[in-house]
């Protein structure tokens, strides 16, 4: 079987599992989520096999432009983070095989590796690529290299920072980011059988992302309350963002919301017994629940940097950050110059900051992966001034994301009770003055 057959059987299994026996923790509305995996990959193994255009993408990327050219847009960065585990060692082995280096950000590493797999016929070969510079430059660089491995049009869309900066010159970089995406279609458009860009494609994915919004941003207030009402793996959980125009999106995030919002109004908190809250930033093991050490001695997890309704992103009808309504390829150029890693370490500061106030964040877990340029520097100045500010407290933890092979599990757990135990014992401490 190819990958997207593999991956259909996979989200069927699931669908069926909590049908026959619902978690009693976790959110009943992940079985639309799988629902949304299942229909997508049934959707793009058809348009593969009918020769439908693929776009590989990554990070920020303009997504609904991408579809609104009638191109599937395929994030490789997304498809590696949903990898499945049993694929995951080998998909490793053969990217290392080509020299690609092994001390890397591993999610860099899965992402290259699809181009191993495109050759092997397990995922589509690419018709053109499309990255910005708005996120890891690792993984633009990645994906900047399997375009030249095909031989397709490869586009990468320069972003400058837009935080700490004039209005003037904010408005100017999104008017730049515009210039470039309407270079892209004329390429695209020329380079490429079928592709013809349809703006009221574009309108009409927006207005499906800014449902989605609406939804995530309750999902995000809920957590607010005491006792959390999720689990970390659940305040963490969301769609690849690649996903885009599917109103099966919106349907998860209003039903999540919604099955929050019930047990909230019941009282029901998803630990025995909250005695402190913490928070990841970065990233977390995605082969092992990394939250339950923490979860099991008291500690809730409602916070991921990235996680539902973190993305500060404008919408057609916001007028926020840039002081008018946007046109549709503005708002769509927005998005990457939204990214919460695109700044100097006092953009991403100040939404850590921002997110420990509203949660009420006692404690920060550094997932510090190896090869991380983006945050792993900066971590250690968000650290030092978090707890000057604030009182939080943080764990720099040092682990791959993906590459199981590399991780302790007996060490990573005690670390996590050691720091549950430190974040209980200074809320107490506080709590008597």
């Amino acid at each position: 079987m190819n990958l997207f057959e593999e991956y259909i059987e996979r989200y069927t299994k699931r669908v069926e599992k909590i049908d026959a026996a619902p978690s009693a923790t976790m959110l009943h509305s992940n079985r639309t989520l799988y629902e949304l995996l299942r229909r997508r990959h049934e959707t793009m193994l058809k348009e593969w096999r009918a020769g439908k255009p693929s776009c590989i993408t990554a990070d920020a990327a303009p997504y609904d432009l991408i579809e609104a050219m009638g191109m599937r847009a395929y994030s490789w960065e997304m498809a590696g983070d949903f990898l499945m585990r049993r694929f995951v060692p080998e998909y490793l082995r053969r990217i290392r095989a080509t020299g690609f280096p092994d001390y890397g950000c591993d999610r860099v590493q899965l992402a290259a590796s699809f181009i191993q797999a495109a050759d092997a016929g397990e995922v589509p070969k690419p018709d053109c690529v499309c990255v910005t510079r708005a996120d890891c430059n690792g993984m633009t660089e990645a994906m900047i290299w399997a375009g030249r491995h095909f031989d397709v049009p490869t586009v990468v869309i320069d972003c400058p920072l837009t935080t700490h900066v004039p209005f003037e010159e904010r408005w100017e970089a999104l008017q730049y980011v515009v210039e470039q995406f309407h270079d892209m279609i004329r390429l695209f458009e020329k380079e490429i059988s079928g592709v013809k860009y349809d703006e009221g494609k574009l309108i009409e994915s927006l207005e499906i992302y800014q449902q989605s919004r609406k939804y995530q941003a309750k999902f995000r207030e809920l957590l607010k309350v005491k006792p959390c009402p999720v689990l970390g793996r659940d305040a963490g959980r969301m769609p690849p963002l690649d996903i885009v125009g599917d109103p099966l999106v919106v349907q998860y995030y209003r039903e999540a919301a919604e099955e929050i919002e019930e047990r909230v109004k019941a009282g029901i908190g998803a630990i025995k017994e909250e005695k402190a809250r913490a928070g990841f930033l970065s990233s977390f093991p995605f082969f092992a629940d990394g939250f339950a050490p923490l979860e099991e001695r008291g500690v809730a997890c409602p916070y991921y940097e990235v996680g539902p309704g973190a993305l500060p992103v404008p919408t057609l009808e916001d007028e926020g950050t840039w002081g008018r309504k946007l046109s549709p390829i503005e708002c769509q150029a927005a998005f990457p110059l939204s990214d919460p890693w695109l700044g100097t370490w006092q953009r991403r500061y100040e939404d850590v900051r921002e997110a420990c106030i509203d949660l009420d964040i006692d404690g920060l877990v550094h997932y510090a992966m190896p090869g991380c340029v983006t945050n792993n520097g900066n971590g250690r100045i968000l650290a030092k001034k978090l707890e000057e500010e604030l009182g939080v407290l943080s764990l720099e933890i040092q682990y791959h994301c993906q590459d199981e092979a590399s991780f302790n599990e007996a060490e990573y757990a005690e670390k996590m009770h050691e720091f549950a135990e430190l974040l209980i014992q200074r809320k107490q401490s506080k709590a008597k003055k």
